[in-house]
């Protein structure tokens, strides 16, 4: 599929940001001889806290001599799930492709978040659609990671996981500013108060 706007009318990649490649619709069409480092999450807004993610991706990446990747979902896992009753979205696809672009990302792929994808486990995720397609060699998780059928993958699951593929794994702590977490939640809440 060629993408949707939460708001608005579908739109082409080609569109989305200076360079076409960046952006990519499934694992498809990807080219099998990719190396990646790869960190998946929703990073709607793509704020401080993914920015740190994001740092510690792209030195992976340059490490290891490997294109940093960024997986995410469309649509969001919480609308998909049933779960979003009286949230917005701070950006649209198209507006994160350019946001994470500008952070220096690689490339972005987007997973369709829809019942069968909710039903892969982990496992089978990482090692056919990650290791398999993308060509996966460092992988790098949030704090509060989760992955998969009933969120089993996280960073302890994935270790065993990372030894057997032989993919380096790397987990980032919370991110903290004065004191308080930073999330894609609470800058939802502080927008709709007008703390700017």
């Amino acid at each position: 599929y060629v993408g949707e706007r939460l708001r608005g009318t579908p739109i082409l990649a080609l569109d989305i940001c200076e360079h076409a490649y960046f952006l990519d619709y499934g694992f498809d069409k990807l080219s099998v001889d990719v190396r990646s480092v790869v960190t998946i999450g929703s990073f709607d807004g793509v704020h401080s806290g993914h920015k740190v993610l994001l740092h510690s991706l792209k030195q992976m990446a340059e490490r290891l001599g490997a294109e940093s990747v960024v997986v995410t979902f469309d649509p969001h896992p919480r609308i998909a799930m049933g779960r979003a009753e009286g949230m917005g979205l701070l950006t649209t696809i198209e507006e994160r492709a350019l946001l994470l672009e500008r952070e220096g990302v690689d490339r972005m792929v987007v997973v369709r978040f829809d019942e069968e994808f909710r039903s892969q486990s982990y496992d089978t995720f990482v090692r056919e659609s990650l290791v398999a397609r993308l060509g996966m060699v460092g992988m790098v998780v949030g704090y509060n990671h989760r992955l998969g059928r009933g969120n089993e993958g996280n960073y302890e699951s994935l270790l065993p996981l990372a030894a057997e593929c032989g993919f380096a794994l790397e987990c980032v702590g919370q991110h903290l500013i004065d004191g308080s977490k930073i999330s894609s939640t609470v800058v939802r809440e502080a927008m709709s108060r007008g703390d700017m």
